[in-house]
């Protein structure tokens, strides 16, 4: 109707009808979508909320039997929250909440990660809302990580919104979460909170009550909920009732600043640094108490303190106010810690005049006061707040400054430095007193040096960049201080956060941190009570690291507290099609593109998409300009992952020591830069790993063989210990040993001692063994000369000897007495007593009887060149894998396109359980390996089944990348290989799990659009056998999804599929409902 006098007598009428308790099912799509289009789309409130409350009514009275329109239900009123009136709000949120409860979180995620990105407010605000209810009705099993996730992830995004609607709502849904699921499952995805965000988090979750689905408090529930409090009790009110175990820490946390922490968590980096955080915000909550009402206050005060001292503390006399403090001070320090009411004596204290008292012999005694209660009672968050904003007002006092700093020193022993030294520097500059500025930047900076950097490093940059915007010299120079005292514990990544100041700023800062460069941190002298250390253990390990250790120190604190970026949303496709352009100038934009993202950044996750990829294209750059910007931001790249650089070098790394090929020696000389940069971070053990340096000294290029041989000759005698995949290079340095150019056999011979040190002196006397009778001529004179200078063996290993053979060997001589590796193996004609012990019995018969030591070296080559052994193993199990994967330990086998991080992740995981053999040929660049190896694992089938089935997962991932080849033959071979297996599979009656399923079924069905009519052919007996060994109804689903691509050929033949499963398994097989399966078809 146009007139809405009579749209709103039906809707009347229809409310009444609505306002049953229980409706017979039917087709009430016809009334939903009509109420759906008054929702939406009429300008009448009152009309909207008319519809809304029939909504609420049809869901009430269906239940269950309202999940087909429940959905589009959602989507409307999320839309229509924009609406600002109370009532019609009120209505759509009772409409939207009647609907959830016959649908899940997983099947409106879409609309409502849309309604969070909404540019209106009002719909974020009541978005976050709607979510903290949802949330409330769910338990850990109907909240998986999955979804938990995804919401969180939104929810941390609109946490930031300058609304402060939206950003309380968005608090109040992540602390329901968080009560669900609890902390421990919560915490992996909110590792970038910063602690005054995670103490709203944290108090939103203790306030949160979780209901069931009649909306009643649950009085049982889960790990959450057993502590939940009533409605009317606070969460504060809650943490006094508990009895105060959690706050003590377990012995393994060190009291002391990032150097102490690193030095126990050596090898742990970041499992025992997140769990020290996770303690003391729980050691934070713990000492936070209920406020006192000013009634109660004024009764305990009376009962606390004798006769007229109350009274005369408020008198206007200062004599009066005077002797009441000395009876006052003597009251507290006569009574027990455990009988002082802390949080009383703070509130009488703060009573006019209160801190603000004008004589300073009152304030004085009032702040020692303060100071004394601090370490003699149980003081609390609570009691902080109540005087912490005056202390912070008479910092700069003359006569008492000194005062309040031992104040704040002592609250900060108590509730943390973190929470105190953020709280002042933010309290002094909301003021405009320069000298309290300048004090609190003072005492924060002794503070750093007595409790350790142990600060939100990057809320306290963005404090510390106000004081150096400060129009005082003073105050510029203390916050200059205070960096230079950051830096002893940070180091150079302390710069980047500076590099944009004005330039004399940035000069004083810098030659403020040249004082620092050498300077070590002072070990910790005070620390937060509470905190339980083994001191003895502290020392031992201090003992352990020695001097060189201060810099691992140093390193761990900067990936503890250095604030890191996520810039993966930034990498897009658009970006992405820049870097690959065939237009130099385009190129040249994205990458500039590519400098800003991480200029802005700063320090970066290492989640990067596929840039690395893009990187390491741009790094064969024609354009030689273009080259040495890509060199730039690979550098730049390094410094901003730090140590989570790894991954990332194993793709960027081939790449720049493929530039070292270049014929000008500025840019070789930016490239090793390059390389010293992500080396410093991760090691040369990527590249080893990887097999680049020995791919890159197979190339004949002489500047690259030069500069390359020259770097690690300088690069390996101080590197830790490299694996035994170093051997590989051992042929190519002989080769380069007789190359052409003088510059490549000099750099080669200085090599020869740093890569014995790692790999040892056999290694190059196999590796000469293969090489022609005059080659070896002039190189075992070089080799003799290197064995000679390698350096002499340890102390440990000397003492390790008598030991194995009770027999002391004397050596003839210095170069005989060196061990030059751990991969060294005895020499034939020398004496090795401490190696005689692994060697078998008949070697050692051969060579006590015949006095000769030829036989051994053949059984020795053959176990290094072939492994004999089974093509599988199960020396990791699937279960161990799966729970890797539930635990996100590895990426997600999900992609669009190939990256090679996924190929890496892969290769690692197999090479546990596949013979060396097999290995290469899966992962060999040569089709033809290919097919050696599915050849191999056909027989397996036979053979091996148990193994087969233990390392399923892993040879469908395989085979998923190999569909991403091109070559026929492979293809029809792998399609032939997994029809065989899935025989295999359905006469054991073995069904697949969902994870093995998810890794290679949209991989399959990418191939079902294949322009070879036998490939496609493979693809549609493949999906038949599937639905033997998998629910037709999953597969239904994955068809589905299957649909969306742009491959004509390929939405033909899914759509059969999709026809023969309704064939086959009648309607039930569409997902998640008929309606909305064959909406989708049509």
């Amino acid at each position: 109707a146009k007139k809405w006098q009579d749209r709103k007598e039906v809707l009347d009428a229809v409310l009444k009808l609505s306002e049953a308790t229980k409706m017979e099912n039917g087709d009430y799509s016809q009334l939903v979508r009509a109420l759906v289009k008054v929702i939406s789309k009429d300008t009448n409130v009152m009309l909207v909320t008319e519809a809304a409350k029939i909504i609420s009514g049809l869901a009430k009275a269906l239940r269950m039997k309202f999940q087909p329109y429940a959905h589009m239900c959602v989507t409307a009123i999320l839309e229509k929250f924009k609406e600002k009136k109370p009532n019609v709000v009120a209505a759509l949120r009772e409409a939207i909440d009647a609907s959830y409860q016959s649908i899940n979180l997983e099947l409106i995620m879409e609309d409502v990660i849309a309604a969070l990105d909404n540019k209106n407010p009002s719909i974020k605000a009541e978005t976050t809302l709607f979510l903290a209810r949802c949330f409330s009705r769910c338990t850990p099993a109907t909240l998986p990580k999955k979804i938990l996730k995804t919401y969180v992830t939104a929810l941390l995004k609109s946490a930031n919104e300058p609304d402060p609607t939206v950003r309380e709502g968005s608090f109040e849904a992540l602390g329901v979460a968080m009560k669900v699921v609890t902390e421990k499952h919560i915490a992996p995805f909110l590792t970038d909170v910063d602690n005054i965000k995670m103490l709203k988090i944290q108090e939103w979750s203790q306030k949160a009550v979780l209901v069931n689905m009649k909306g009643e408090p649950r009085t049982k529930g889960g790990p959450a909920e057993s502590g939940a409090p009533p409605p009317g009790k606070t969460a504060v009110a809650k943490k006094a009732d508990e009895e105060p175990k959690p706050v003590k820490k377990p012995a393994g946390v060190k009291p002391g600043g990032p150097s102490a922490a690193a030095s126990k968590a050596k090898g742990k980096a970041k499992g025992p640094a997140k769990k020290s955080q996770t303690i003391k915000k729980a050691g934070g909550e713990e000492k936070m108490e209920p406020a006192l009402s000013d009634e109660a206050v004024e009764e305990k005060a009376q009962t606390f303190l004798p006769g007229d001292t109350l009274t005369n503390i408020l008198s206007a006399n200062w004599k009066e106010r005077l002797s009441a403090m000395e009876n006052f001070v003597k009251v507290v320090s006569s009574t027990s810690k455990d009988d002082i009411p802390c949080q009383v004596c703070i509130r009488v204290l703060n009573k006019k005049p209160g801190l603000k008292d004008t004589n300073f012999q009152v304030l004085k005694l009032k702040l020692e006061l303060v100071s004394h209660l601090t370490r003699n009672s149980k003081f609390s968050k609570r009691s902080a707040e109540g005087c912490l904003p005056d202390i912070v007002d008479k910092l700069g006092d003359v006569k008492n400054g000194g005062v309040a700093k031992e104040c704040l020193t002592g609250m900060a022993e108590v509730l943390g430095l973190d929470y105190v030294g953020l709280e002042v520097l933010s309290m002094a500059f909301e003021q405009k007193n320069p000298k309290n500025q300048l004090e609190a930047l003072t005492w924060l900076t002794t503070s750093i040096q007595e409790f350790g950097l142990k600060l939100n490093v990057k809320a306290l940059i963005a404090t510390i960049n106000k004081a150096l915007a400060a129009s005082n010299p003073g105050i510029r120079l203390a916050a200059i201080s205070l960096l230079g005292v950051m830096y002893m514990y940070i180091g150079e990544p302390l710069k980047v956060f500076f590099d944009k100041e004005k330039p004399a700023l940035r000069q004083q800062i810098d030659d403020e941190f040249l004082k620092m460069k050498d300077v070590k941190p002072p070990a910790p002298i005070r620390k937060v009570v509470g905190d339980v250390a083994d001191e003895g253990d502290a020392d031992e390990d201090n003992e352990e690291a020695g001097d060189g250790e201060e810099n691992g120190d140093g390193e761990f604190s900067v990936q503890d507290l250095v604030p890191r970026t996520d810039i993966s949303e930034k990498i897009t496709e658009d970006l992405l099609t820049e870097l690959a352009d065939k237009n130099w100038k385009v190129r040249g934009e994205g990458l500039q593109k590519v400098i800003n993202i991480l200029s802005d950044a700063k320090f970066v996750m290492p989640q990067l998409g596929q840039l690395p990829e893009a990187l390491k294209t741009r790094l064969g750059e024609s354009n030689k300009n273009l080259q040495m910007t890509t060199i730039t931001i690979c550098a730049t790249l390094a410094t901003a992952l730090g140590s989570h650089c790894k991954g990332h070098f194993k793709v960027i790394g081939p790449g720049l020591l493929m530039c070292l090929a270049d014929s000008k020696p500025a840019l070789r000389e930016k490239v090793i830069s390059c390389l010293n940069a992500w080396v410093e971070h991760c090691t040369l053990l990527p590249l080893v790993e990887s097999e680049a340096l020995f791919d890159a000294l197979k190339s004949e290029n002489p500047f690259l063989r030069a500069e390359l041989l020259g770097w690690l000759s300088q690069l390996l005698p101080t590197h830790k210990q490299l694996p035994v995949e170093l051997r590989n290079i051992v042929s190519s340095v002989l080769v380069c040993l007789e190359d052409r150019n003088p510059e490549v056999r000099k750099n080669a011979a200085d090599a020869l001692v740093p890569l014995m040190i790692h790999t040892g002196y056999d290694a190059f006397v196999k590796a000469l063994g293969k090489c022609k009778p005059a080659t070896k001529d002039q190189i075992q004179p070089l080799l003799e000369k290197a064995k000679g200078e390698l350096p002499a063996k340890p102390a440990k290993i000397q003492k390790a000897a008598p030991a194995a053979n009770n027999k002391k060997v004397v050596p003839k001589s210095a170069p005989q007495a060196a061990v030059p590796s751990r991969f060294d193996e005895p020499e034939d004609d020398e004496p090795q007593p401490e190696r005689s012990v692994a060697k078998s019995d008949s070697k050692s018969k051969v060579v006590k009887g015949k006095g000769k030591s030829a036989p051994p070296p053949p059984p020795a080559k053959k176990k290094d060149d072939e492994d004999v052994g089974p093509t599988m193993n199960m020396t990791v199990t699937k279960d161990q894998r799966v729970k890797e994967e539930k635990a996100m330990k590895v990426l997600k086998w999900n992609f669009i396109e190939l990256r090679g991080e996924f190929v890496e992740q892969l290769k690692g995981q197999m090479e546990k359980n596949f013979n060396r053999v097999v290995m290469a040929d899966l992962f060999h660049s040569d089709f033809k390996s290919h097919i050696r190896a599915i050849e191999q694992l056909i027989k397996c089938l036979e053979t091996q089944e148990r193994e087969t089935l233990n390392n399923l997962d892993l040879l469908l991932k395989w085979f998923t990348i190999r569909f991403f080849d091109t070559n026929p033959s492979m293809l029809n071979k792998a399609l032939d290989y997994i029809q065989h297996l899935f025989s295999l599979l359905t006469s054991l009656d073995y069904h697949l799990s969902d994870l093995e399923a998810g890794s290679f079924i949209p991989y399959l069905l990418m191939k079902s659009g294949d322009p070879k009519d036998n490939v496609r052919r493979d693809v549609r007996n493949i999906m038949k056998q599937m639905c033997k060994i998998y629910p037709s109804s999953k597969m239904f689903s994955y068809i589905i999804d299957g649909l969306k691509c742009k491959v004509s050929k390929q939405r033909t033949e899914l759509l059969e599929e999709l026809g023969c499963l309704i064939d086959n398994y009648g309607l039930n097989v569409c997902q998640p409902s008929p309606a909305h399966a064959l909406k989708i078809i049509a």
